[in-house]
């Protein structure tokens, strides 16, 4: 089976620190599937062999129909499947097959496969990311095409984006359970950062999950480097949010650590930014 795929963990889905990026594109193109507006940015795949199977390597085009294959029976006998490798793989694979979902860039099958395997390895904090990134996605897409179409009848929506009506309140859920189960402080700071765009150009109101993730990240974390980074975020979520204060005590007590954040300097400007926020407030209450 191995000689099938190309089993490839680390480039799967996990893109916690392009999210604003794709939150970005997502709010720009209201009528494009997830599939299309993530093509530039994947991977070079074999989904040129489906549109055009004659321009194809006879020994590449079988390779993906065995893929494809075994993928399929994967996904017939899912719920009682243990394989979690040959799931990664099916993930890995049909991420760069869309259109062999169903429907075609639903991420149906990811999102799926990524529910079991969390059953079979429950402490796995980058597959909570990568199945919270898909549901929150196709929410997003869900969301800005009823904007878009306020008559579209609700059914015919909820068929066609699959996961996408209540995408968002899943992956808060698959969150908070990661959270629970793993207890580290990688996951809250992860699963705070996973939300954050979210809370920002969508859902102001999950910027209370977001703060409560980095900063119980900040208490519980050993290494004083997960210390740093979720107070530094603590103080920009703060900053983003105009609360001043706030964010100039998250930024002082990481500077208090004596570390350097990203370069030389940062911590400086950040906190000489949020001090110059306070004056103009100042400023203007007098």
């Amino acid at each position: 089976m191995n000689q099938i795929f190309k089993k490839q963990k680390s480039s799967h889905i996990h893109f916690i620190g392009s999210l604003i990026i794709f939150s970005l594109l997502l709010s720009s193109s209201i009528f494009a599937s997830p599939a299309q507006l993530l093509n530039p940015l994947l991977a070079p795949s074999y989904t040129d062999i489906f549109t055009d199977p004659f321009t194809a390597p006879t020994e590449e085009a079988s390779l993906i129909r065995a893929s494809e294959k075994a993928c399929a029976q994967l996904m017939n006998n899912l719920a009682t499947s243990t394989d979690t490798g040959l799931m990664l793989e099916c993930s890995h694979f049909y991420w760069h097959n869309q259109m062999l979902d169903s429907p075609p860039a639903s991420y149906n099958n990811m999102i799926k496969i990524g529910y079991r395997y969390l059953e079979l390895v429950p402490k796995d904090e980058e597959e909570y990311l990568n199945t919270t990134w898909l549901l929150w996605s196709r929410w997003v897409t869900f969301k800005q095409f009823k904007e878009k179409n306020p008559d579209a009848n609700d059914e015919i929506l909820k068929k066609n984006f699959p996961f996408g009506h209540n995408g968002l309140a899943l992956a808060l859920e698959l969150l908070k359970s990661g959270q629970r189960i793993t207890k580290t402080a990688s996951f809250y700071y992860s699963s705070a950062e996973a939300m954050w765009p979210v809370a920002r150009f969508h859902d102001p109101s999950l910027y209370s999950f977001v703060l409560e993730g980095f900063t119980i990240s900040q208490f519980i974390a050993k290494d004083k480097n997960e210390k740093l980074y979720a107070q530094v975020a603590l103080g920009l979520v703060h900053k983003q949010l105009k609360q001043y204060h706030p964010a100039l005590y998250w930024l002082q007590e990481a500077k208090n650590l004596n570390l350097d954040y990203r370069y030389p300097g940062l911590l400086e400007q950040l906190i000489e930014q949020v001090l110059e926020a306070i004056r103009d407030e100042s400023a203007i209450t007098k």
